[in-house]
């Protein structure tokens, strides 16, 4: 988990409710364990936590009000298909929501990149070389290349030749989601969202799990879910795709496919029909 968030240690006093959460998601999607796993991991940790508390050691509020709790429940990340991401590419962003549209076009870039958040943001166009993106990616420092695909072509077009404004990240989160609001992306799916409780010192931020209109739960990441997920359904290799996506391990990546079981048994369905033997 320290090695996934780029971290060397954490001191006791910092483990609020966003590393905790951070913690049950590693397990969740990266080390794929199931809920008895991440129980008895959950408990260990607690239990760390509570034998510091019995010697004094200062510790972060969210732990003391009792925060971290794991449901036992595991919850889908979503990714975007490629009807969707038409439907945001396709988007006519009206004049009063016109604040929107810079960061449509940055979506569509990383929908169509894979980058995180922080290197899609360091771009610059003289990493554009010969029909590739080329760089370095910040928080594994690995190189990538990446194909520009035509919808990538077509945003520096509209832009100029030049890349959309750097916005922050919490402004493109926001915007993104009203995006696919705006591009009807409402399914009810699902998953699980950060909801503000309580007023003034008693305000937190807790996750809660539930149904929710799939517009709600994109996010940055859900981009570079969505390619790698595309793309691999489209039977292209794992092993070409980590140069696109700078893991170093395929298992890892594998973690970032999320086709469902229908989608995987009506893939394999189009495949024997292809050859006449279903």
């Amino acid at each position: 988990f320290l090695i996934h968030q780029n971290q060397k240690d954490f001191k006791l006093q910092e483990i609020d409710s966003k590393i905790f959460e951070d913690y049950i998601k590693y397990q969740e999607s990266e080390a794929k364990l199931g809920t008895n796993s991440i129980d008895t991991n959950t408990n260990k940790f607690k239990a760390i936590l509570n034998y510091a508390k019995s010697k004094s050691i200062k510790l972060h509020e969210d732990y003391l009000i009792g925060n971290f709790k794991f449901s036992g429940v595991q919850t889908n990340e979503i990714y975007l298909n490629d009807d969707e991401i038409n439907l945001i590419y396709n988007l006519f962003v009206p004049q009063n929501k016109k604040y929107l549209e810079n960061a449509r076009r940055w979506f569509i870039i990383q929908l169509h990149t894979g980058l995180r958040i922080s290197d899609l943001f360091a771009l610059t166009i003289d990493k554009f070389k010969n029909g590739f993106i080329e760089t370095k990616t910040i928080k594994t420092h690995t190189d990538v290349v990446i194909p520009v695909f035509n919808p990538v072509k077509e945003i520096l077009s509209l832009n100029n030749g030049n890349l959309p404004k750097v916005i922050s990240e919490v402004k493109y989160n926001k915007y993104i989601k009203e995006v696919c609001e705006l591009a009807g992306i409402n399914e009810l799916v699902s998953g699980s969202k950060f909801v503000v409780t309580g007023k003034g010192k008693n305000k937190r931020k807790r996750k809660v799990i539930g149904n929710y209109f799939k517009y709600e739960l994109v996010s940055s990441h859900t981009s570079r879910r969505s390619l790698f997920t595309n793309l691999a359904k489209k039977s292209i290799p794992l092993s070409d795709l980590s140069a696109i996506s700078g893991h170093s391990s395929i298992k890892t990546l594998e973690n970032y496919i999320r086709s469902s079981k229908f989608e995987k048994a009506n893939s394999v369905k189009e495949k024997l029909e292809s050859l006449n033997i279903y």
